[in-house]
């Protein structure tokens, strides 16, 4: 993010939105993402958003690749009721 835009909650924003519609519209059931470990700010909003680091890799240079992960759940097949039958 460019030093002008940084702290207004934009990046953390646009997650959210990557999270609703890969959610809503993809029906994706996980997001992967992969950062570099310089990348504190952005690292803080992943973790903030709920995605979870399963990989470090070394870089060529210096310092790691990070991969994360969070599971999606589509709400109309989270908002299930029980059917009179099952009870």
């Amino acid at each position: 993010t460019h030093p002008d835009f940084r702290g207004q909650g934009l990046c953390g924003s646009l997650v959210d939105k990557l999270i609703e519609k890969a959610t809503v519209q993809f029906h994706a059931k996980k997001l992967v993402l992969t950062t570099s470990s310089p990348q504190e700010a952005a690292i803080r909003i992943y973790t903030r958003k709920g995605f979870v680091c399963t990989s470090k890799k070394p870089m060529p240079f210096d310092g790691l690749i990070l991969e994360f992960e969070k599971p999606l759940h589509h709400p109309l097949l989270n908002n299930t009721t029980p059917s009179a039958n099952s009870q």
